[in-house]
């Protein structure tokens, strides 16, 4: 083809800068597992909470980012959930290093790199599996956070049944989950908001501040204290149990599966 001198002020598009450990070939599942656990849980969730708030929005998550001079790749919020899961459960603080940026975004290639059991058998049965993991795995992430927030209460509280009912009875809400309903729902939608504004955190003590009276004139800022901390956060070893009565329940996938197994940060309490 003959060179084509560029037309004025035609400027090249900047190539993305790449992570300095990229997968260019197939994986299975415990080298996956393996890059994950170089690095301490604490500090990966600490990545993994600011990548989470970062790319929150779905038109995020498939954009390069500018950082600095470079831009790096886009992260999915199913990726995240799971090196989230495999560090908080296989992860640990000995001899492994402080992770930093870059080092998550050598798990995130790694998570693409993982080899899909199936799809190398060809055939249509192979293909509709793996598309029904694939929407397992990342449906519930293209939902609408605040349309589900709302229906919960809509249909669980302002809908008036047309028989009469024999297990949402008066009371049910406190019964299961220690609070009404619409306190549950109000600390989901403010821990949600609050972690998207700060860098994937929130701190209880926020709550005493001046700028949320508006939120706990309506719910007391004990009442909202006591429902995250009771519904809405674990430590280590209770998202381990959490882990673990799962798979007493169901059983344990096989190796090549796990990753589309149930996840504990899926579940609030």
């Amino acid at each position: 083809m003959p060179y084509r001198r560029p037309r004025p002020g035609y400027q090249a598009r900047p190539q993305p800068a790449r992570p300095a450990y990229l997968y260019a070939r197939e994986i299975d599942d415990h080298e996956f597992t393996q890059r994950v656990r170089r690095y301490t849980p604490r500090s990966l969730m600490t990545l993994i909470a600011h990548a989470g708030s970062r790319f929150s929005q779905r038109s995020t998550w498939f954009r390069q980012s500018k950082v600095g001079a470079d831009r790096d790749p886009a992260i999915q919020p199913w990726a995240l959930a799971e090196i989230a899961r495999v560090s908080l459960l296989n992860g640990t603080d000995f001899n492994r290093d402080t992770a930093e940026y870059h080092d998550l975004l050598r798990c995130f290639a790694a998570f693409n790199a993982l080899r899909d059991p199936t799809l190398k058998h060809g055939d249509a049965p192979a293909l509709s599996s793996f598309l029904l993991r694939i929407g397992a795995e990342q449906l519930s992430f293209q939902l609408s956070d605040f349309n589900d927030l709302s229906r919960t209460a809509a249909l669980l509280k302002q809908t008036t049944p047309k028989a009469p009912l024999t297990t949402i009875t008066t009371g049910w809400d406190e019964e299961l989950l220690g609070c009404a309903l619409i306190e549950y729902v109000g600390a989901a939608f403010l821990l949600h908001a609050g972690a998207h504004y700060n860098s994937g955190t929130f701190e209880l003590d926020w709550l005493d501040q001046p700028q949320f009276a508006d939120i706990t004139t309506e719910v007391p800022a004990a009442v909202l204290r006591r429902v995250i901390e009771e519904q809405y956060t674990a430590d280590r070893a209770g998202y381990k149990a959490i882990n673990a009565d799962a798979q007493a329940r169901s059983g344990t996938p096989a190796a090549e599966f796990r990753r589309f197994g149930f996840n504990p940060l899926a579940t609030s309490t």
